[in-house]
């Protein structure tokens, strides 16, 4: 082990010394960090086809119903961060769902998978290419003030590096995005949230100089859903100077090789975050990290309780799940949860809807209410209390992006 690693591990168990009395009414508050809800499967869409209507505000009011009480969206380009931001504002003028919802805030930023529409075709044939660049830039940060305005957009990102995805975007071109953008940023005081994937060393080459010339206003930074190993760890904690904080998200990516599972223990309490980046990144049967999942009512979900006894109290569910055919059953609850799972195709037909208080998970598709399956499986690898390690993650993330006159759930 490296000086860096024995110092890091030091400071990460020093802070398990945090102690919080566990009490059998303990209610979890969580914070998702990352929700991508422009994407086409929120609206329906799968493969290029609709299947189902637009349910948002169903999924949104299944995460409160799951203790989902704040939740960062992310913008990944100039036209969905555009999109996100309005529909935080339309949402809080509907006083209809306002109090069925988490607190919602966004981010405004364009991904490293997609920063080559910097450059796309200008309308004008005779527009310099600089010109255009310059033109889309400035749209960007007209959009981030005017979110600001609305105190809505609370980060600067999604931007970073993925050399994961060079086709979609080629290497040069996410160099040079990721600096115009860091450059961009410094003109405000917004933490940066960032992706990073497979870049470790290039993404510190650009960011470094930022924090070691205090050029960014704002000393919080999030490299969002990790998924590198023990040595890409360390080198990102490692640029925490001038009092730069180099934040962690996890999630179910995070969680599905073994390798990043076992650096997470190098990761501070007070420098970590989870999320869920849904509708993506969900833990998988076939990931290392699925066998600590445990059927609620439990820590993470104790509330369900009451869910389930409806549930068993039903006496036409229990007929539909006694009574179907195995090989083809009409209605399957998700393991881990009280609500009903089914195939994308299947939403729009769903015959049971009556019978729930909230409507179904679709299948492999990601939602904010899983987040405390990323709790249960963080808190038993760490081996940290789950109320230590949800309240820690919640706190970290309200210092970082949140409100201190948000709406409290109970």
């Amino acid at each position: 082990m490296t000086s860096s690693q024995s110092l890091l591990l030091s400071k990460s168990l020093s802070t398990l010394s945090i102690s919080k009395e566990a009490t059998s009414d303990y209610i979890p508050k969580y914070f998702d960090v990352g929700v991508n809800i422009t994407d086409k499967m929120f609206d329906g869409y799968y493969h290029g086809k609709k299947y189902n209507q637009n349910d948002i505000i169903n999924v949104l009011k299944k995460s409160l119903i799951h203790h989902v009480n704040d939740i960062l969206l992310t913008g990944s380009s100039l036209i969905e961060s555009k999109n996100t931001i309005d529909i935080v504002k339309k949402l809080r003028n509907d006083d209809d769902h306002l109090n069925d919802i988490p607190n919602l805030y966004s981010t405004v930023g364009v991904h490293p998978c997609t920063v080559l529409e910097f450059e796309n075709e200008s309308e004008n044939e005779n527009e310099d290419i600089n010109t255009y660049i310059e033109k889309h830039l400035q749209n960007l940060e007209n959009l981030i003030i005017e979110g600001l305005k609305l105190n809505i957009v609370k980060a600067f990102g999604e931007i970073g590096l993925d050399y994961d995805r060079l086709h979609y975007t080629p290497m040069d071109k996410q160099l040079k995005y990721f600096q115009i953008q860091l450059e961009l940023a410094t003109k405000f005081n917004l933490p940066l949230f960032l992706h990073m994937r497979s870049a470790v060393d290039d993404f510190i080459k650009i960011i470094k100089p930022f924090i070691e010339n205090n050029k960014l206003k704002n000393k919080n930074l999030l490299v969002h859903s990790f998924t590198g190993n023990s040595n890409e760890l360390i080198k990102l904690l490692d640029l925490e100077k001038n009092d730069y904080k180099i934040f962690i998200s996890i999630n179910g990516a995070s969680l599905r090789d073994q390798s990043t599972i076992d650096s997470l223990h190098l990761i501070p309490i007070n420098r970590l975050m989870i999320e869920t980046d849904s509708p993506w990144c969900e833990i998988k049967k076939t990931h290392p990290s699925y066998k600590f999942l445990t059927k609620s009512p439990n820590k993470f979900y104790p509330s369900d309780y009451e869910n389930y006894e409806k549930i068993t109290s039903n006496n036409k569910i229990n007929q539909v799940l006694t009574q179907q055919s195995k090989k083809s059953p009409s209605l399957t609850l998700f393991e881990f949860l009280p609500i009903p799972i089914i195939k994308h195709d299947k939403f729009n037909k769903f015959q049971y809807m009556e019978l729930f208080n909230e409507t179904p998970l679709i299948k492999s598709r990601n939602e904010p209410c899983l987040i405390g399956l990323v709790a249960e499986v963080v808190s038993k690898i760490l081996a940290i209390e789950p109320e230590i390690l949800i309240d820690n993650c919640y706190k970290n993330s309200m210092e970082v992006f949140g409100e201190m006159d948000t709406i409290e759930r109970t």
